[in-house]
């Protein structure tokens, strides 16, 4: 007799329930994380508890990888976090924008025992789900999603700050928070600059010996270091010839700048300018003087290679017409691939925030809706970022089995 099979759709409490049982068997490794990646991500923030191993792995950065690339778009959808446009509010808001749809999925609060009311931190990156938030001397690493946080320890300086980074280091596994200070307001070669890491793993500042302070000289502090391939990435200051601006980095792994490219595309007329990224590339976005019509973005297809610069998209500014509310930064928040079309953040240096949609031809499709125009933020305050949720800890592995004993009830379970 041929046996007959039945195709059988499980719901995801059911899949979860499931997995549960799973947990006391021996399975490949590799089914069990397959199995983990098609749930939803307030199951998997719960199925954390389950053993030390499960939590291990569903903080780590190739399961966020790994998820991202498997589960269909409607289970792990990219977000906007931006801050709340509401009067008065303290919060951010985690939003997607497909297809239109602009209706906030989740309000949250950084934490309030660390910032005094009514401050507004600044947004300084965002990488795997972690958040890196920094007010004056404050800098904190937050998960907007599980409601973790850490306060990194005091760094001891006696100037000023011209800029700060957050970003991954895969050869380490680990991340790092970077901030370049000095004695003066307009940094010198050799006026005593400096480069300090915060190591996530090693839970301390590091300076960084003999960093090449003519870097630092030049560093345009805002937008804040733009996290790619690995590296944080600035402008030159808009001094000298428009042809004399650079793209320059700073390596996570061997904690050193490097030269990336010149900043504009060769013929280029555009007088405003400012760094950003699209997906997996480097991007500039120019600005339309008075006498252009259209403002445009272009992205460097192969990295470090100047020859590589291409028109991506034009678009019309829902700004005024001053010249000088520029944009300030800009990003992708549609991962891993901008060649099927997606959507840009571009946020302006005098308030309010475009969202471009595009189509695989890299045509304008839409503009933004009335409620993202809105948007308003103190001048160069980053409010504004790509985020996808992931359960990726502030906290190092070493202090995760602490954690997990006494703090099950209170911030990692909701």
């Amino acid at each position: 007799m041929k046996a007959t099979h039945s195709v059988v759709t499980l719901k995801q409490e059911d899949l979860a329930k499931g997995v549960t049982m799973a947990a006391g068997l021996i399975l490949p490794s590799g089914i069990v994380e397959e199995i983990l990646a098609l749930l939803p991500d307030k199951t998997i923030h719960r199925l954390r508890l389950v053993s030390k191993s499960w939590s291990s792995l569903l903080v780590s950065v190739n399961f966020h990888k790994f998820r991202l690339k498997s589960t269909p778009p409607e289970i792990n959808v990219p977000k906007f976090l931006y801050r709340d446009p509401t009067e008065d509010s303290e919060g951010f808001v985690i939003s997607d924008y497909r297809d239109g749809v602009k209706t906030p999925t989740k309000v949250c609060s950084p934490p309030h025992e660390l910032f005094p009311a009514r401050s507004y931190p600044s947004l300084i990156g965002s990488c795997n789900g972690l958040v890196c938030l920094v007010l004056k001397t404050e800098i904190v690493i937050w998960n907007p999603f599980t409601g973790t946080y850490r306060k990194l320890p005091d760094i001891t300086w006696g100037g000023r700050t011209y800029t700060h980074g957050f970003g991954y280091d895969s050869a380490s596994d680990d991340y790092k928070v970077f901030i370049a200070t000095g004695p003066n307001r307009d940094p010198k070669p050799g006026d005593g600059a400096r480069v300090d890491i915060f190591s996530l793993k090693t839970v301390s500042w590091k300076q960084v010996e003999n960093p090449d302070d003519t870097y630092v000289q030049y560093i345009q502090p805002r937008p804040h270091g733009l996290f790619l391939n690995e590296a944080l990435h600035w402008k030159s200051w808009d001094s000298g010839s428009l042809a004399d601006k650079k793209i320059f980095a700073f390596d996570l792994s061997k904690e050193k700048f490097y030269d990336v490219q010149k900043a504009t595309p060769a013929g280029h007329r555009y007088g405003y300018n400012t760094l950003g990224v699209v997906g997996e590339y480097l991007c500039m976005c120019f600005f339309a003087l008075p006498n252009v019509e259209t403002n445009t973005v272009w992205v460097m297809k192969e990295y470090c290679n100047e020859a590589s610069w291409v028109h991506f998209i034009s678009y019309s500014s829902v700004g005024d017409d001053n010249a000088f509310n520029y944009v300030n930064y800009a990003c992708d928040f549609v991962q891993p691939s901008v060649k099927d079309g997606g959507y840009m953040m571009l946020q302006y240096c005098e308030g309010g925030v475009d969202i471009l949609k595009w189509n695989k031809n890299h045509e304008e499709s839409e503009t933004s809706e009335e409620y993202f125009k809105n948007i308003k933020f103190y001048r160069h305050y980053g409010t504004a970022t790509s985020y996808t949720e992931a359960l990726t800890s502030p906290y190092a592995s070493t202090e995760m089995d602490l954690i997990l004993n006494i703090d099950k009830k209170h911030r990692l379970v909701k």
